[in-house]
């Protein structure tokens, strides 16, 4: 996966974008029918399903390593490539490191919610206690990731986009692209939007077996949906900063962001329901209050990084500057 991942990601550095979209699709295919295969037909239940994702990364990473090999011959490796080179190492770290810790700070913020949700609605099922709201979680999570999936991908191309540009120092044609991103940005949001709306009562159907399903589940899920769907564009929003702040170089700024996304996180969720309702923090309303935890957080993360973009693109010295020199050049 790592190999595979790496592979790709080299490929739209240099705007190849095609192939690692077409292997990626046959990677899925391989993998659900592998799947089927291994725990279906030969009943190797579990493990099946773990062997077939294996196989179908190694095919990706075989075939992604034959086409760079011959598509792209410049890249090929030769033995004083695997020489280490300090700067590069140190430029990595640099980059990666504030990232990694930057999702992991925000995964910690996901895990504060989760306990926190898994707290409401417990009934007993056959004498065994169950949170609806932790099962409604189930349901709006994969909703969440799938209506914000346009808008990973295009903060994907973005980032290639930005950092490509930024190195060759056309500073000009970041801007146009950040404009033109934002307002792909507003029309896949829109889309989202009337999707998302539209699918909320059904959503618990798409994920649970009927028998699971019940007003309380209905109730957490819908209501979590409802806060949550209409703030899409604020993810758009912070995909796209994060995008251009990685790709010009400044890691630490969606460092920073994921520190106050989680902070803003960790208070609704540790305090708010109390404060609507102290004398029972797990009613409906404090649910409710519950859910614009996400909201916040992305709010947060818009108005650190969101601002940063504006200050990036609009004031700092090198874009203002090359503004000018281009300037020049047309007089």
């Amino acid at each position: 996966m790592v190999f595979t991942n790496l592979q790709g990601n080299i490929l739209r550095a240099i705007g190849d974008s095609s192939f690692p979209l077409i292997i990626s699709l046959l990677t899925t295919l391989i993998n659900i029918a592998l799947a089927f295969l291994f725990s279906g037909v030969i009943k190797l239940s579990v493990i099946g399903v773990a062997l077939a994702t294996t196989l179908s990364n190694t095919f990706s990473t075989l075939i992604t390593f034959i086409y760079i090999y011959k598509k792209h011959p410049y890249l090929k490796l030769k033995i004083s490539d695997f020489k280490p080179k300090k700067d590069v190492i140190l430029n990595l770290l640099k980059m990666g490191l504030p990232l990694g810790l930057q999702w992991s700070v925000l995964f910690i913020g996901s895990f504060i919610q989760s306990s926190v949700v898994n707290k409401f609605g417990i009934i007993s099922i056959n004498g065994v206690l169950t949170s609806m709201a932790s099962k409604a979680q189930t349901v709006y999570t994969n909703i969440e990731s799938y209506l914000t999936m346009p808008l990973s991908t295009l903060s994907s191309a973005i980032l290639s986009f930005v950092a490509q540009n930024y190195g060759a120092k056309n500073y000009r044609r970041i801007k146009s692209g950040i404009k033109e991103s934002l307002i792909m940005i507003v029309i896949i949001y829109l889309i989202i939007l009337i999707i998302g709306l539209g699918i909320i009562n059904i959503s618990p159907y798409i994920f649970l077996r009927e028998n699971e399903v019940n007003d309380l589940v209905k109730f957490y899920s819908s209501n979590y949906l409802l806060c949550v769907i209409p703030s899409l564009i604020l993810q758009g929003i912070l995909s796209l900063s994060r995008s251009f702040l990685q790709g010009i170089k400044k890691p630490l700024i969606p460092f920073l962001s994921g520190i106050g996304e989680l902070i803003a996180r960790a208070f609704i969720c540790l305090f708010i329901p109390n404060l609507i309702n102290p004398t029972n923090p797990l009613s409906n309303e404090s649910y409710i209050g519950l859910c614009f935890s996400t909201p916040l957080a992305w709010l947060v993360s818009v108005i650190i990084m969101g601002g940063s973009l504006i200050y990036y693109v609009y004031f700092s010295k090198t874009f203002k500057m090359n503004d000018i020199n281009i300037k020049k050049d047309i007089d």
